[in-house]
């Protein structure tokens, strides 16, 4: 992880300003982009490690809160969130042990899972989701306006136009 105090960084800055003078000024801006999005990324881990969720599993319980009343299956989940089965696997029996989330054997494919939220799993998404949505806004007070937008129309300039808003 890049942080503003580490060698790394540091290397990665000195770097490029001595290789590429017109390119100085745009690495340096994502290196910082870069580094404040990763120290976003640790908050929000910290705040969900507070609930007892890995991030695996909060997307999980989104993904899962979106289908409701649908079933959800493991290889639907582990593609959306961009992980392996086995990581999926691992993040459902964690949810499963704790009651957010039931297990049925899918009547089309025995070797499936149809995934439904419990009561319990669909109070813990929603107090996740208050709980994401309050640390984003802590961590973002610097932002004052016009910066918000400012700072979105940046993103959307790097990652091309949105697909669904």
């Amino acid at each position: 992880m890049l942080k503003r105090i580490n060698i790394p960084y540091r290397v990665l800055v000195r770097s490029s300003q001595v290789r590429d003078a017109a390119g100085d000024e745009r690495c340096h801006a994502l290196l910082e982009l870069l580094v404040a999005a990763e120290t976003t990324r640790d908050n929000l881990r910290h705040c969900l490690s507070s609930l007892g969720l890995t991030e695996v599993q909060f997307q999980t319980l989104l993904i899962m809160l979106a289908l409701a009343p649908a079933p959800a299956f493991p290889a639907i989940l582990a593609e959306n969130i961009g992980v392996r089965r086995s990581s999926i696997t691992s993040a459902l029996d964690g949810l499963h042990a704790k009651g957010f989330l039931s297990r049925e054997r899918s009547k089309v494919d025995r070797r499936n899972w149809a995934l439904t939220l419990t009561g319990a799993g669909h109070v813990m998404a929603d107090l996740a989701i208050d709980s994401v949505l309050n640390a984003l806004a802590v961590h973002g007070q610097a932002l004052t306006p016009p910066a918000p937008l400012a700072l979105q129309n940046l993103c959307s300039q790097l990652l091309g136009p949105r697909l669904v808003s």
